[in-house]
């Protein structure tokens, strides 16, 4: 005679096989549904192109016809996925034209040198396009060697040069100042890794200075205590006041003028260090955050690693660099993967986390600037939001519903949640 047997749900790992009457013991690519098992398909790989950098977010949403998307930020890349292809729609910080090229026979390095600063440290990302006369009888490369690939920056030996390394090495007539190019500067994301350290030694103790914002001089200044006055390739990134390091010279200044890069006032060979002469491209350091020359470390620092936090404004990708700048990409545009990100106009610009209230319609950053476009207001627990059904409106008034809150417990936001409040039956 038949009998109907019942087992239970889920697996009872802490029995022997033997002893598990009723129960199951193991499995995979199961789940439990009304009490019993249902097979669930697993992971599929999305594609097979490799992305560059490590990615660090993902997300998904569909636009209004039901096109489906999935946003991946990498540290160095913000990609999007659709279609069963990759598209790079990271942020372009700057694009120079007139560029050019420049090899060495047997050598697989290449300098691009720009007609201006170019910004660019090392490991930056660089893509040239319009590139044309790369015209050198014998040479390996010609146009297609550079024209809309990606490039990480070797180094930046001066404001306006940097090297690249090719996939194979010159071997034939080298390149001299040939051809022109139109170069794409990619935002910078952040390394791959978190990087820091803490105690005796680390900081600038002996003379060593290590900080997250570095640049290259503009013009060359001389070995003269009365100049003061440093013009900086970019100087967004550096404090209203500080301290920064050229070459073992220290430097003080008492103003920073982000519209030219330039600092002022202060005092030259600071620290004990030596006043010295420093010529354009030099790398710029700064070391406010850190200890002065001669002294142990009393604090630990650290460099966060290149984070995105992603989330979408209806159709709209909102994509935060973490404690940096607020980006948007709009899939409802006229072929919306052939358009970049581009950054948010009005919103902070130096923010932890950042999330969409998706009831209301609000744009909500996390451990933001108490003044926007101040990056050294940034504050761990300012919490600002913008106006409703807008995300460049930031500015309180009686008419709109931007606002601003400080949290009164705690020492920084971490992380964030959607929450589903209870409505009354």
């Amino acid at each position: 005679m038949l009998q109907k047997v019942n087992f239970l749900p889920g697996f009872n790992k802490q029995v022997t096989a033997t002893g598990a009457e009723a129960q199951w013991t193991g499995g995979d690519y199961v789940r439990f549904r009304y009490g019993t098992p249902e097979k669930i398909g697993g992971w599929d790989q999305l594609g097979e192109d490799k992305l560059t950098g490590a990615a660090r977010a993902l997300h998904h949403w569909d636009d209004n016809a039901g096109i489906k998307y999935a946003a991946i930020g990498t540290n160095r890349i913000l990609y999007v996925y659709s279609g069963g292809q990759y598209y790079d729609i990271h942020p372009i910080r700057t694009t120079i034209a007139a560029c050019d090229f420049t090899s060495t026979t047997s050598d697989t390095a290449v300098t691009v040198t720009f007609p201006s600063p170019h910004g660019l440290v090392d490991d930056d990302i660089v893509k040239f396009d319009g590139v044309s006369g790369v015209t050198a009888v014998g040479s390996t490369y010609t146009d297609a060697s550079f024209e809309d690939i990606l490039f990480m920056v070797t180094s930046a030996p001066t404001a306006t040069t940097i090297t690249i390394t090719m996939a194979s090495a010159e071997s034939g007539t080298q390149l001299s100042n040939s051809g022109s190019a139109s170069a794409l500067c990619y935002v910078t994301v952040g390394p791959a890794q978190e990087v820091g350290g803490y105690g005796w030694g680390t900081g600038t103790y002996s003379g060593s200075a290590s900080g997250p914002a570095t640049t290259t001089l503009v013009t060359t200044i001389a070995a003269d205590a009365a100049v003061t006055s440093v013009t900086l390739t970019d100087s967004t990134a550096f404090p209203t006041s500080g301290e920064i390091r050229i070459g073992s010279e220290d430097i003080t200044y008492t103003a920073n003028d982000t519209s030219t890069g330039i600092l002022s006032g202060g005092a030259r060979a600071t620290n004990g260090t030596t006043l010295a002469e420093h010529t354009a491209g030099a790398t710029i350091t700064n070391i406010s955050d850190y200890v002065a020359w001669g002294e142990a470390s009393s604090a630990d620092f650290t460099i966060n690693p290149g984070l995105w936090v992603l989330d979408n404004y209806g159709t709209k990708l909102v994509a935060l660099i973490y404690n940096a700048q607020c980006f948007e990409w709009d899939a409802a545009a006229s072929n919306p993967t052939e358009n970049r990100a581009t950054i948010i106009s009005g919103a902070p610009t130096a923010s932890r986390h950042m999330i969409v209230s998706p009831v209301d319609r609000h744009l909500i950053f996390l451990g933001t600037e108490t003044t926007i476009g101040d990056s050294t207001t940034q504050d761990d627990m300012f919490i600002r939001f913008s106006d409703q059904e807008s995300t460049s409106d930031y500015a309180p008034t009686a008419t709109n519903t931007a606002g601003t809150q400080r949290l009164a417990q705690g020492s920084r936001t971490v992380s964030y949640t959607h929450l589903t409040l209870p409505t009354k039956a």
